[in-house]
């Protein structure tokens, strides 16, 4: 890392071992010609004199541990950052400042997640803790919910991936049945609901409503946490209104994960949400079930429901095609 900081680096990808972890020379931040940074597997130790790496425009960060300097303070030193991938587990709240960003990966565990990221073209966000941000994020800061905090920001957003558990995290507290802003360049989205919780179907109902140019979707309903079977209710509404909810929409893909062999529920939402899809969007082009077991008899129901769009085509895909 010392004869690194001599010479004028602009890109370090260093992959180190996952189960034990390197610790970095503090050298690192020397480096200040640095534009592409990729790290795995390392302990950083940030010391406190670390100005920011000012020309830095990618920073990969996995299976890390950060000291000397809060992430969130990091990413703010990069004032020319344009691509940001984490991989984190991280108590509080992640705050990502930053102005120039463009694309976005997270994964990983949170509490709360403040995004301020005004040119931010793509995204991905994916949760798998589960529990922590609902004690957190609404009743620790006295937020009525955490849509606008989380994704108020993404003006310019073209395509998103809310995975995982995030649209449980968005679902904490009152969902809003309309957004103080609308994602009207956003053309992509994929999300993951869990098929029993009414309020996550509400959460993902408000983002379709805030998305009127919303040309390809892509939702995986799911089925976990020990969900009890006899207590669900009917969700999605199936009544087409005056103003279409899905009015650009051209292509969907619809599944499912098993967590078991059989769920009538699971099947159920699939259906449901089927439904409301063709009574909606006038311009589909497509709808393609993920790998349904009965695909025959499911496409034939399918067949039997009422179409705005007449050029729309039904079928069942593969999820690795």
């Amino acid at each position: 890392m010392l004869i690194l900081s001599r010479n004028v680096i602009r890109d370090l990808d260093l992959s180190l071992g996952l189960e034990e972890r390197c610790k970095i020379p503090s050298r690192l931040v020397s480096c200040h010609a640095l534009e592409h940074l990729k790290l795995s597997g390392c302990i950083i130790n940030v010391p406190r004199f670390f100005q920011g790496f000012k020309l830095l425009r990618t920073l990969w960060l996995e299976f890390f541990d950060l000291s000397g300097i809060s992430i969130g303070n990091l990413i703010s030193s990069c004032p020319l950052l344009e691509d940001l991938a984490l991989s984190i587990e991280q108590p509080g709240c992640l705050h990502i400042l930053a102005p120039n960003l463009r694309q976005l990966n997270i994964w990983g565990e949170f509490h709360d997640l403040c995004l301020e990221t005004p040119k931010l073209a793509s995204g991905s966000i994916c949760v798998v803790s589960y529990g922590d941000y609902r004690q957190f994020s609404v009743a620790k800061t006295g937020k009525k919910n955490n849509f606008t905090q989380t994704l108020g920001s993404l003006h310019n957003v073209q395509k998103l991936a809310l995975i995982g558990q995030f649209i449980d995290y968005l679902a904490v507290g009152a969902v809003p049945k309309n957004l103080p802003m609308n994602f009207n360049r956003l053309i992509e989205l994929s999300v993951h609901v869990c098929c029993y919780d009414q309020n996550q179907t509400a959460s993902a109902l408000c983002l379709f409503q805030n998305a009127p140019n919303l040309r390809v979707l892509h939702i995986e309903f799911m089925d976990y946490w020990g969900d009890d079977h006899s207590q669900v209710q009917i969700f999605w509404k199936l009544e087409a209104t005056e103003t279409c909810l899905f009015k650009s929409l051209e292509i969907v893909k619809v599944g499912y994960f098993q967590s078991d062999e059989s769920s009538f529920r699971r099947t159920e939402s699939l259906v449901e949400f089927s439904e409301l899809v063709q009574s909606t969007a006038p311009v589909l082009g497509k709808l393609n079930i993920i790998d349904f077991e009965d695909a025959v008899v499911f496409c034939t129901k399918l067949e039997n429901f009422s179409k705005l769009s007449k050029k729309a085509k039904i079928a069942v895909v593969n999820r690795w095609n």
